[in-house]
């Protein structure tokens, strides 16, 4: 089990809560363990973070890297965005192999895209492209613990997979028996290959 003391130790960003959660993110830049790199392609750069926080909103599925041993793992996940505090919740079953994953190591990179659309083009296949929005991003994962946070976070999950305000009540027990994370986003770039304009779910 992961506290926020812990995580603090692992990283000092881990834990500490920005006035600001978007002093986290510095365009066009991304940070993983020290590591700095520019997007390659920056004309296909999503610069304004404003946008970021429309596509993590947005999209219903995240993928999260788990990196245990030097071995990887990828799962999809449900999830909900909280975009006052720049977060993403999950909720897991009591034990599986993310768990164990997180338990090892809770520093995790995450992926979530919006519009998908094949590009066609002539007769061979480099005239052919995709269409695409994605937001990657790195973090930890820290989880909660009390009553009332795991249950803020779980009313956020589904808000934000319904895609809009529920009055729903949530029965103690069911909350006490579901295991619930927070993913402090500390850094995370964006990219997209058609004008923002351009309405590719209507295609």
């Amino acid at each position: 089990m992961i506290s926020e003391d812990q995580l603090s130790s692992i990283n000092g960003l881990v834990g500490h809560r920005f006035h600001d959660p978007w002093e986290r993110l510095a365009p066009p830049y991304f940070r993983c363990n020290g590591y700095d790199a520019a997007m390659l392609r920056e004309e296909l750069e999503i610069t304004d973070r404003r946008d970021i926080a429309a596509l993590l909103r947005r999209a219903r599925v995240c993928r999260l890297g788990l990196a245990v041993h030097e071995e990887a793992y990828v799962v999809p996940l449900s999830y909900g965005y909280d975009a006052e505090a720049h977060v993403l919740y999950f909720h897991t079953a009591q034990k599986g192999k993310k768990i164990d994953c997180i338990k090892a190591n809770p520093r995790v990179c995450f992926e979530v895209e919006g519009s998908v659309r094949i590009k066609e083009g002539a007769a061979h296949a480099c005239s052919w492209g995709v269409l695409y929005e994605s937001v990657i991003g790195y973090g930890a994962i820290v989880e909660l613990l009390s009553l009332e946070d795991k249950t803020r976070a779980l009313q956020c999950l589904t808000e934000h997979q319904a895609g809009r305000s529920l009055d729903w009540k949530m029965s103690e027990n069911a909350v006490a028996g579901t295991r619930v994370w927070r993913l402090d986003i500390e850094s995370a770039t964006g990219k997209r290959s058609f004008p923002l304009e351009e309405d590719l779910s209507a295609s």
